[in-house]
């Protein structure tokens, strides 16, 4: 089967070479491109099959990696229980080093840190300032529409979005 870029350049062709002859008329060139045109739409069609069945295989993923997140988040949810669970006994039992076959298990003391009751009270010379600058491109944009120069920016149109009904 013809690939869809080959019918949509035979069609820019024939036009073309249409276009070029003095003598026909608008419905003539339209009659002479109907069968390019409908095999064009049929390719259409049948690469818009082609996609759905793709999104069939996106969805049906996206619903694969929603379970496996949810196995791996039960999995390391079970190994911090489990690391909690030897960690307490051993602070209960007041034992602070276990020398088992395989591992052996040590309690450290732990590290100090600093716990933020209330952040308003806090002195400013223990603050940081944090400044972080956007360009607010919809405005940017409103500018540029208006006939504004603005340095650094241009307006910049996209590709045409594919409609699909």
């Amino acid at each position: 089967m013809t690939a869809l870029y080959d019918i949509a350049n035979e069609y820019r062709k024939a036009f073309e070479e249409l276009s070029e002859i003095e003598d026909l008329d608008e419905q003539t060139i339209r009659d002479s491109l109907a069968h390019i045109e409908a095999s064009m739409a049929e390719k259409c069609v049948a690469v818009q099959k082609v996609r759905m069945s793709l999104q069939g295989d996106v969805d049906a993923i996206d619903k694969e990696i929603k379970r496996l997140n949810g196995l791996k988040t039960a999995a390391k949810n079970k190994y911090e229980r489990l690391g909690a669970y030897i960690r307490d006994e051993m602070i209960h039992s007041g034992n602070k080093t276990l020398d088992g076959k395989i591992f052996k298990f040590t309690l450290r003391n732990p590290s100090p840190s600093v716990l933020i009751e209330d952040e308003s009270l806090v002195p400013d010379e223990w603050k940081e300032v944090k400044v972080t600058a956007t360009v607010r491109k919809k405005d940017v944009l409103a500018a540029l529409k208006a006939g504004e120069e603005v340095p650094g920016c241009k307006q910049h149109l996209g590709d045409p979005s594919l409609m699909v009904r």
